[in-house]
């Protein structure tokens, strides 16, 4: 994973996916209706990458449940593909 980030913008060179900030906080596209702080928006660029490239027996989901808790979301922006629970 690589993000790149600026002041006002965080890139994912593998999702595609760009953050950006705004006078209220930082907007992060598929997650619409939520503002984010800098680490906050960070972490669900992170959570992208997780959802868009990692099958479920990857490593990565353990962590997913955590970052998805730390940024407030739960489950509710998981692919359906992959609501059901990662042990």
């Amino acid at each position: 994973m690589s993000v790149e980030i600026t002041d006002s913008e965080m890139v994912c060179d593998v999702t595609g996916i760009s953050a950006k900030c705004t006078p209220e906080g930082w907007v992060v596209p598929w997650i619409p209706d939520r503002v984010f702080t800098r680490n906050a928006a960070l972490t669900a660029m992170v959570l992208g990458e997780i959802y868009y490239r990692c099958p479920l027996n990857d490593r990565m989901w353990l962590h997913a449940s955590s970052f998805e808790q730390e940024i407030g979301i739960g489950e509710t922006y998981r692919p359906a593909w992959a609501r059901k629970k990662v042990a």
